[in-house]
């Protein structure tokens, strides 16, 4: 090919073509509790063939609603650790992204799949006396309790609506009691007991009875035996109310 002086000329031609960035891989995860109340330690270990420097991004999503996530950046090999702290108890389904990122625009990200992990937080009370026992005016009431993942921080203790007691047991597991001085409705009346645990949005009922009266109106007999109750119990009134 010539030019118009007659001197010879080369033409060239490029093509472009996207290259796809190496896919991490994955080398290890886990998820662990950090002894910690409710908070949920997460390790990533990632490498790369052929690592040229792009870093490595991972996102996690913790699996609580709303839902949250995080998103960590490191050069391959990467070490990715981060640490969570849920406010409920129930199991937790803990899934991740993660993406070699490209030091190009003409360069496809490549990603890899991370399998979820699952993780609990629970609280397991156990009433002394049980649901629906009937008291009397000596009787102590008790909750013992043990955890998963947790450490229970305080307990506050409602009947009918007012705070009658509260605890700090700092534990994993304890032994609550309230005495008839802090719940006068002991062994006199029905009521519910309700347990609050601070921190992990949880509370547990316990619903108590009284020594059977004479009585129509019993508020024993109205309360545990009523158009609404989830318990039926034979009743025996020896002296029927007359008039």
């Amino acid at each position: 090919m010539t030019d118009g002086n007659g001197a010879s000329s080369e033409s060239v031609g490029y093509a472009t073509q996207n290259s796809v960035n190496y896919n991490p891989t994955l080398l290890s995860h886990a998820v662990i509790w950090t002894g910690s109340s409710d908070t949920a330690q997460v390790y990533v270990n990632v490498s790369q063939e052929g690592w040229s420097a792009e870093p490595q991004q991972l996102i996690i999503y913790w699996g609580n609603s709303p839902q949250t996530s995080q998103t960590l950046t490191a050069a391959a090999p990467a070490a990715f650790t981060a640490t969570h702290t849920y406010s409920t108890t129930g199991t937790k389904d803990i899934s991740f992204q993660l993406t070699n990122i490209p030091d190009s625009s003409s360069i496809t990200a490549g990603s890899t799949s991370v399998p979820a992990l699952s993780y609990t937080i629970s609280i397991n009370p156990s009433p002394s006396p049980g649901q629906y026992a009937q008291l009397n005016s000596t009787n102590d009431i008790y909750l013992n309790f043990s955890t998963v993942h947790d450490i229970v921080s305080g307990v506050t203790l409602s009947v009918s609506g007012s705070t009658v007691a509260t605890y700090s047991p700092d534990s994993q597991t304890g032994s609550l009691i309230a005495t008839p001085s802090q719940v006068p409705e002991i062994g006199s009346t029905a009521f519910t007991a309700t347990w609050i645990f601070d921190g992990a949005n949880f509370s547990y009922s316990v619903t108590y009875g009284a020594p059977e009266y004479p009585l129509l109106n019993s508020p024993y007999i109205t309360t545990m035996f009523g158009t609404n109750a989830t318990q039926q119990f034979p009743i025996t009134i020896s002296s029927p109310p007359s008039g």
